[in-house]
């Protein structure tokens, strides 16, 4: 929760409870909130988002490189991709999407991980983030239970 606090109180004097204002000063502080909610967006996007092809095969290598590992050691991987807001999702580029699917396939298809991916689940609210890819407490308690939920479908599914 200090978190949380720590990150309000960054927001530039926006204070969240609009509440007293009267009907156009709630409507303007609302738009200048979602405003500022799409730029961190933006902001967390471009941070997020690998524009070097050779950064991107190395951690694609990274990820195989693991995935072999555990293969060798009797470990059955499981790659998650976590839940992140519509808006989010929707900012990350077709092209890192792809490469992302292709390497979930690869390892599953190559060193029988498994693949579970929440980052376009609808099941989410806005209040369960923190902000556009990380969960608040309420959002991290529903993914444990949306992951115990796939982890005991599937070992019901697999000899192992």
């Amino acid at each position: 929760r200090e978190d949380m606090a720590a990150e309000a109180a960054h927001a530039k004097g926006f204070p969240w409870d609009i509440s007293a204002l009267s009907e156009p000063d709630r409507i303007a502080r609302a738009q200048a909130i979602a405003e500022w909610d799409s730029l961190r967006t933006l902001t967390t996007l471009s941070r997020h988002t690998i524009q070097n092809d050779d950064a991107t095969r190395h951690n694609i290598d990274l990820v195989l490189q693991m995935a072999s590992l555990c293969q060798q050691h009797g470990i059955r991987l499981t790659l998650l991709c976590t839940p992140v807001r519509p808006d989010y999702a929707r900012g990350i580029p077709l092209r890192q999407q792809r490469q992302i699917e292709q390497t979930h396939r690869t390892c599953c298809q190559q060193y029988g991980a498994r693949s579970i991916d929440l980052s376009r689940d609808t099941t989410f609210t806005h209040d369960e983030y923190f902000d556009p890819d990380h969960l608040t407490h309420e959002g991290a308690a529903h993914l444990t239970r949306l992951l115990q939920m796939s982890m005991h479908q599937a070992a019901h599914r697999s000899p192992d």
